[in-house]
């Protein structure tokens, strides 16, 4: 027997002053005890008052901190405080037992702590534990408190259970939780009961739900006449001994008992598991444990699946194979990577919001082609012209490379266009206001090199070595004084070879943006015109500023300090499948550099107005005058006359915003990690975030009439390129997935986009081959319906008794697959066409809505509501 001083002896100091406060101004709070049965420890919660042991359900028994904390302090049958979780309270507890080794989290638990970063997290009792709190909810039934997983240790609950607390506080830099923080608990919302879901899927409720559907006319709501009835039966004697509660019968292991009994309830109830609980609740086996809802339901739902006959009255013995639910199905398993998040217009802050938002809904194009168009722009008008430190003193220059991946018809040409047109009018009003400069400085240029070349034939001519060495004089100082021409800009361009690129850039400050459609710019990196070789270094040092020294034709040598190149391309999946495969642009790191976007069809699931919603022209004014401000920002420059980037710096809680991003992803990529085999691409990203963000800061500064560089970057605007890193980071690996995804996997994956349209409970392969699979003879499916089979998407169906004929091979419909509509019968007025986006694992799918104008309305109040909060960031004069 432990002693209970052993016990307390073997339990870690508490510090109280780490509770976050928003739990210290709860009064929900009782104390606890150390105590023994069944020769293990446990902790009973007690009153603060009496120390007698009390129901955490009790409101009436919780106090306020202070007088916990007081009352654990003086009483010596007290050992610790608790928290008490309340129905509807808005708090879930999150138990993590044995999971620290040395200081060292398991690899569960990581996953689970970093799952939810920032929020309060204490160390147990027993320094083996953790314990998280989180606001948000999970879906539980109302009469259960939470689930748990005992083989993991791991408990999750929301009401009717208490948590011992001990202030010591986990301090974990990875997962947010720093030293000089403030003790928070984080609202997750709706992301909680999504992990919740993962974790805990719903199989033994959608077995008790399944089973009640369908009950026969009788049955016995009379606990009395149930236990009466099954007294009476043959195996009665059983029967009574198990509901006195006597376990001889089973060894004493009262959990046989319990499930013994219910698979005799099963029988004399219907299966209905209510009522089932009912009478074992009357029943001398009743205890603590069967109130735990896991253990209570599990009993239960093994017990109606044994059962195969049930008592009913007047018909005696009735099957139950009518009311039996079928073979449980797997969850889901995506037949490539799951389809990414959709990014939305509030995705950018206002006002860019307004603007990809309205360009989105008036071509009915995705968002992301418009949002990956603002940040091309972006680029082009920040690059060279400012920097973002985000590092100590690294920085990052502000250049991206971006590349969109949509099917064709998705107009991905018109939206370049519309967002690319305030960089062609800057181009065009720049060029008409430097055209009587131009031509000016090349009249006084010709005129110059006219006169330094008569007076080189005249000094020819000369025989006297002094006249001559004066007429050599004046050709030098003609020579020194020809002015400069000044260029007409030219910010993009659509394709160049290197041979022409480097020059154009020479000319452009050393910088230059790539903008196409197509993917033409690949086959030129790839060595179409330089004979097969691979000529990548421009493409590599312009994303990073690295000198770049290359030799013409004719010994012309180009020589860049510090090039900015960004590259914006609109191609079609095959283009993203040729690239991501290119051995030279993996292994030099090029493909590495680049943010994908991979959006959800639109074409086929567009409503095709009559006449379509155009870009107001509000928005298009307030993207025009962002665009024109951010190129009219002074370019400074050294001692040596050479352009040079402004300096953009984070306040603090911006660069601990990224920084905690940053270490978030550090893990993932560590052997088993989902970067592990990508961390070329991992490693960059914390990177590419920090420019979208400085790009996100620029025009906001624009926007508020404030130079970029007065004013340092805020948390708010760090958020949003973080949370947009997010949906980009999934993107990306849907990206490189389309690039390993080989012919089976392709075809799989068209049986299962036919599967989620047709929307039958079951197919025959002969309804295969006449859909998807036209032209392709019955084996060259065979492996795409193995990899569908093995992922939970079709199973064989037992064959029917007595058939005619020859039979085609039939399969059932997994019922997840139907849950994920295809509907495209809506109407403009409806609410919206919704499609599926992704089937993820855990059997969870993403539905994408869009309402159209609906849509727009929802999001131009979003961005006028958010115009207050990011225009407190900045104090430029003017409106």
């Amino acid at each position: 027997m432990v002693s209970k001083r052993a016990m307390k002896s073997a339990y870690i100091p508490t510090d109280f002053s780490q509770v976050p406060t928003e739990l210290r101004e709860l009064s929900q709070w009782i104390c606890w005890r150390f105590a023994e049965r069944d020769g293990r420890e446990t902790k009973l919660p007690v009153s603060p008052e009496t120390g007698l042991r009390v129901d955490v359900t009790d409101a009436a028994k919780w106090v306020s901190f202070e007088r916990a904390v007081d009352r654990a302090g003086v009483r010596n049958d007290i050992d610790g405080i608790g928290f008490a979780f309340r129905d509807g309270g808005g708090l879930v507890g999150i138990d993590l037992d044995d999971c620290l080794t040395d200081g060292q989290l398991s690899e569960f638990a990581r996953g689970v702590v970093q799952r939810f970063p920032g929020t309060y997290a204490e160390v147990s009792p027993s320094g083996r534990g953790l314990k998280l709190w989180v606001r948000g909810e999970v879906p539980v039934a109302p009469n259960e408190t939470g689930r748990k997983i005992p083989k993991r240790g791991f408990e999750v609950y929301c009401r009717g259970r208490y948590f011992t607390v001990t202030g010591r506080r986990w301090v974990d830099e990875s997962s947010g939780r720093h030293a000089d923080s403030e003790p928070a608990v984080v609202n997750f919302g709706e992301a909680v009961a999504e992990w919740f879901r993962e974790m805990f899927p719903e199989k033994s409720a959608a077995v008790a739900v399944e089973t009640r559907k369908v009950q026969p006319a009788f049955l016995p709501h009379d606990v009395n006449e149930i236990v009466q009835r099954a007294s009476q039966a043959k195996n009665g004697e059983k029967f009574r001994q198990l509901f006195s509660g006597d376990l001889s019968g089973y060894s004493d292991d009262h959990s046989s008992a319990d499930q013994a009994l219910c698979n005799m309830l099963a029988f004399w109830c219907g299966c209905d598991a209510g009522l089932m609980d009912l009478v074992f609740r009357a029943s001398g086996l009743m205890r603590e444990k069967w109130e735990r809802a896991d253990y209570r339901e599990s009993t239960i739902a093994k017990a109606i699946e044994s059962c195969r006959e049930t008592y009913q009255g007047s018909q005696g013995v009735v099957s139950t194979e009518r009311v039996n639910p079928p073979q449980a199905w797997e969850p889901l398993i995506p037949i490539t990577a799951p389809e990414p998040p959709e990014i939305l217009p509030e995705d950018l802050p206002f006002p860019l919001s307004q603007f990809v938002g309205e360009l989105m809904t008036s071509g009915e194009t995705p968002c992301a082609l418009s949002v990956m168009g603002v940040l091309g722009v972006l680029a082009v008008c920040c690059q060279k012209r400012f920097r973002v430190r985000n590092d100590g003193q690294h920085s990052e220059q502000l250049s991206l490379y971006l590349l969109s991946a949509a099917m064709p018809g998705e107009r991905k040409s018109a939206v370049q266009r519309v967002v690319r047109e305030p960089l062609s009018l800057w181009e065009r009003q720049e060029a008409k206001r430097l055209q009587p400069e131009i031509a000016e400085a090349i009249s006084r240029r010709n005129a110059g090199e006219a006169r330094a070349e008569y007076l080189r034939k005249k000094a020819a001519k000369e025989p006297n070595a002094e006249k001559r060495e004066k007429v050599m004089d004046e050709i030098l100082q003609i020579q020194r004084e020809l002015p400069a021409v000044p260029v007409a800009p030219c910010l993009t361009t659509s394709d160049a070879t290197l041979e022409a690129l480097a020059p154009l850039m020479e000319r452009q400050s050393e910088r230059m943006a790539i903008f196409s459609d197509e993917g033409g710019i690949f086959e030129i990196l790839s060595g179409i015109y330089s004979k097969g070789q691979a000529k990548l270094d421009l493409a590599l040092q312009g994303f990073d500023g690295g000198e770049v020294r290359i030799i013409r034709a004719m010994g012309r040598e180009v020589f860049l300090r510090n090039p900015a190149l960004t590259i914006a391309l609109s191609v079609q999946p095959a283009v993203l499948e040729q690239a991501c495969s290119n051995p030279a642009f993996r292994g030099r790191g090029l493909i590495q550099r680049f943010l994908f976007v991979c959006p959800a069809q639109r074409v086929g699931y567009r409503r095709l107005p009559d006449k379509s919603v155009e870009v107001s022209e509000g928005a298009k004014r307030t993207w025009e005058f962002i665009v024109s401000a951010l190129l009219n920002e002074a370019q400074s420059e050294n001692d040596f006359g050479e352009p040079i980037a402004r300096m953009i710096d984070l306040e603090r809680g911006a660069f601990r915003v990224w920084k905690d991003y940053q270490r978030e992803l550090e893990p993932l990529m560590r052997p088993g990690g989902r970067w592990h085999f990508e961390t070329g691409w991992c490693s960059k990203f914390p990177g590419a975030v920090a420019r979208i963000a400085g790009l996100l800061h620029c025009a906001l500064a624009a926007h508020g009439h404030c130079s970029p560089d007065a004013v340092p970057m805020s948390e708010s605007t760090m958020q949003a390129a973080v949370s947009l890193g997010r949906k980009f980071e999934q993107h990306a690996l849907k990206a490189f997935s389309v690039a390993g995804t080989n012919d089976v996997e392709k075809l799989a994956a068209k049986i299962a986009g036919w599967l989620q349209q047709k929307q039958a409970t079951g197919v025959s392969r002969r309804d295969i081959q006449r859909g998807p699979c036209s032209g392709l003879r019955s084996e060259e499916m065979n492996d795409a319906l193995d990899l569908l089979a093995d992922n939970h998407w079709l199973r064989v169906r037992a064959p029917k008794t007595g058939a005619v004929g020859r039979p085609s091979e039939e399969f059932d419909v997994n019922p997840e697959v139907l849950k994920q509509s295809d509907d495209i019968s809506r109407t403009p007025e409806g609410d919206g066409v919704v499609r599926v986006s992704s089937v993820l694992s855990e059997g969870a799918s993403i539905l994408t809505t869009w309402g159209g104008g609906t849509y727009k309305n929802e999001f131009a109040v979003m961005g006028n509501g958010d115009a207050y909060a990011w225009a407190d960031d900045f104090r430029g004069s003017g409106e």
